[in-house]
């Protein structure tokens, strides 16, 4: 017989609209589940199939750091992306960063912290018993998970197409991005599949990269939302 433990999360409305108005980055990923039923049934099934996206705020406990939008001498707000991603100035700072990581970091893993620190250990942490002076740094509630605050769980999975834009269309609901009272720049934190979708969405652009080139760009066919 195994234990069962329940670890309930509750956050406020109130409390979700104080951590939005924190500078933050926001925290976006699958959550995709499948939980037995313990009573299944002929028309229920077998199993739950919980395919959401988990949304997460890093805070940043930083008061150098201001995420507050800000404007040029015309009274116009500047935009945190290029209008074009791709245009020439972009491409040629993506293809420098791409010559940079194949030219001068192919031997990363020789000046990574896990050789520099000798990690050993799962997850890797540096061993402040052996590296007395990282303890100050290591032990800084900053590096912990203090400043994850878990916000909710969207039942729509980003993973699909109709789930990315629902949870776009969410975000851009949340702070204010549809009535254009947004205030605040919206960093999202996202793995490599979502960038790249939320890319071909909002932009309807992909970069092609070849070795060390990045070449642009495939357009693509507007997104009936």
């Amino acid at each position: 017989m195994y234990p069962i433990f329940t670890i309930t999360i509750t956050f406020t409305l109130d409390t979700y609209r104080n951590i939005v108005k924190m500078a933050h980055v926001l925290w976006v990923d699958n959550f995709s589940k499948v939980f037995r039923k313990s009573i299944p049934t002929s028309s229920t099934g077998t199993y739950n199939s919980c395919l959401w996206t988990g949304y997460a705020a890093f805070i940043v406990d930083d008061h150098r750091v201001n995420t507050t939008i800000i404007t040029n001498h015309h009274g116009q707000k500047i935009h945190g992306m290029p209008t074009d991603p791709c245009d020439d100035e972009s491409v040629t700072r993506v293809i420098e960063g791409l010559r940079y990581v194949h030219a001068d970091m192919r031997s990363y893993y020789d000046s990574s912290t896990v050789k520099c620190f000798d990690v050993r250990n799962i997850p890797p942490k540096i061993d402040t018993k052996r590296h007395v002076d990282m303890k100050r740094t290591i032990d800084d509630p900053k590096n912990s998970t203090q400043n994850v605050h878990p916000l909710k769980l969207f039942k729509k999975n980003i993973g699909s197409n109709e789930g990315l834009i629902a949870v776009l269309s969410d975000i851009a609901s949340t702070y204010g991005m549809i009535n254009n009272t947004c205030s605040d720049y919206v960093i999202l934190n996202v793995d490599e599949n979502i960038y790249w979708r939320i890319m071909k969405v909002l932009f309807r652009k992909c970069l092609v990269i070849y070795g060390c080139c990045c070449v642009c760009v495939c357009e693509f066919i507007s997104v009936q939302t």
